[in-house]
């Protein structure tokens, strides 16, 4: 089994600002894995079940969910339970949309897909084929290979650890190439901003 807070407590930045609270961390119980189950119409296994039960209810901060949905307060549970649904309604309304499924052999409820990763500001958003038995994620560009689904290399800690080493880098004691203003409202608010992107948000 992955141990997911040793795991990404490696990666974190030396001397990053993004804060970090161990006290805080907290996982879904297994009745409550069953519920999002059930509400999202998705198998939970593998590492994503393990991610869950380690910190799914709250990071603690090892994982700011700026593109990892689950973790992004511009996301809530009912977005979540419906996904599936939304993504339906393109597949049976839209002829691009529902041939880039086809041709890629994959159903959006069928294959009761997850989605886990959308910057919201990319066309390029990460799934969860969650019937599949491993713990790869899958990628779709709206604007490229003509928005076929396709399986990537990375499996969902592999994700996660890339995610955290490059924020808790960028926002550390070198900002790089953030502003000064930028770097200062970032220091001035992680507490705040931790509420936003530490949270699970998988249940009401």
């Amino acid at each position: 089994m992955i141990d997911f807070i040793e795991e990404l407590k490696k990666v974190r930045a030396y001397n990053t600002f993004i804060p970090f609270y161990p006290e805080r961390i907290k996982g879904y119980t297994d009745a409550e894995i069953a519920q999002i189950e059930r509400d999202c119409n998705i198998h939970i296994h593998g590492q994503f079940r393990q991610l869950l039960r380690q910190i799914g209810r709250c990071s603690g901060g090892l994982i700011w969910g700026w593109d990892i949905c689950m973790y992004n307060y511009t996301w809530r549970y009912e977005q979540f339970t419906r996904y599936q649904n939304s993504v339906l309604i393109d597949f049976y309304n839209d002829d691009e949309t529902r041939n880039a499924w086809e041709q890629s052999n994959l159903h959006p409820a069928l294959n009761k897909i997850f989605i886990w990763n959308s910057s919201g500001k990319s066309t390029r958003c990460y799934y969860l084929i969650t019937t599949e038995p491993d713990d790869y994620l899958w990628e779709q560009d709206e604007y490229d290979n003509d928005m076929l689904i396709t399986k990537t290399d990375l499996t969902i800690l592999d994700d996660l650890q890339q995610q955290m080493e490059y924020w808790t880098n960028r926002f550390s004691a070198n900002p790089n190439e953030m502003s000064p203003e930028n770097y200062q409202y970032r220091i001035d608010n992680s507490n705040e901003l931790f509420e936003y992107y530490t949270i699970g948000r998988l249940l009401p």
